[in-house]
């Protein structure tokens, strides 16, 4: 069996998830959709009392089909010291427990005054299993938000752009378009969906839905899964401290 110890193997992504034994159950799904949602667990102690957890997703099609499941691996301390600042490892698997892909986000700062600022960007990579390297997302500097979408080769092949104010709107989703990257032409969308008035306020368990052509490639559209993965945390992920003051706000009303 070929050993892949290495995140610079020159074997493509395509190659590494079609071996023998490896292909996840809902990957020939993925090829064929051209929309997924993506929901967030609600953690009831996070809920309760304001203690950061692991985050956990699933991943289904538009009809409400189950094709993955996301598990966040982190420190402890740093889930609930740092916040949405946090390093982290999130782990995409089948419904049997096989790995799709792995992605790899460093501590960053997620102030926004650092939006212009070269040494707070936000980045996170891609891999297929067992560790190759299916491209990297990028924040770009920018008043506004700002992704590149980069392949395996270094290339920059789509830009997310989304809006100035990410705070939405009571009732309406939030819209990051997915760009050609002359800025030209829409090729997809990745949407913070709307729960509804109170788990928007009660829990930071969001739900999103990621809009593609259904002929792109498995690797694009796995780090179209990834983008909306690191939107989440940089945009909608409270901190353990904003849960515990939101809990204190509402006993104190209640």
């Amino acid at each position: 069996m070929i050993q892949f110890e290495d995140y610079g193997s020159t074997l493509s992504p395509t190659e590494i998830l079609t071996l023998d034994g490896r292909i996840p159950l809902g990957f020939d799904r993925l090829a064929t959709l051209d929309r997924i949602v993506i929901k967030q667990e609600i953690e009831l102690l996070e809920a309760a009392l304001g203690y950061e957890t692991e985050n956990k997703y699933d991943i289904l099609t538009s009809t409400g089909e189950l094709l993955f499941k996301a598990t966040e691996e982190s420190d402890d301390c740093a889930r609930n010291c740092y916040g949405s600042s946090r390093a982290f490892q999130l782990e995409v698997k089948d419904i049997l427990g096989r790995p799709f892909i792995r992605l790899d986000r460093p501590m960053a700062c997620c102030c926004p005054c650092f939006c212009c600022c070269p040494c707070g960007l936000q980045e996170m990579k891609v891999y297929s299993p067992p560790s190759v390297l299916i491209g990297s997302l990028r924040q770009t500097v920018s008043m506004c938000p700002r992704i590149k979408i980069i392949d395996s080769t270094g290339e920059v092949t789509l830009k997310i752009v989304g809006p100035c104010c990410t705070c939405g709107g009571c009732g309406s989703d939030i819209e990051f378009h997915v760009m050609s990257t002359d800025d030209v032409v829409q090729v997809g969308k990745i949407s913070k969906l709307w729960k509804g008035f109170f788990r928007e306020n009660l829990t930071d368990a969001d739900n999103f839905g990621v809009s593609f052509p259904v002929d792109m490639n498995i690797q694009t559209k796995s780090l179209l899964i990834g983008a909306c993965f690191l939107i989440d945390y940089m945009y909608f992920e409270r901190s353990a401290n904003q849960n515990r003051q939101n809990r204190h706000h509402r006993t104190r009303h209640y």
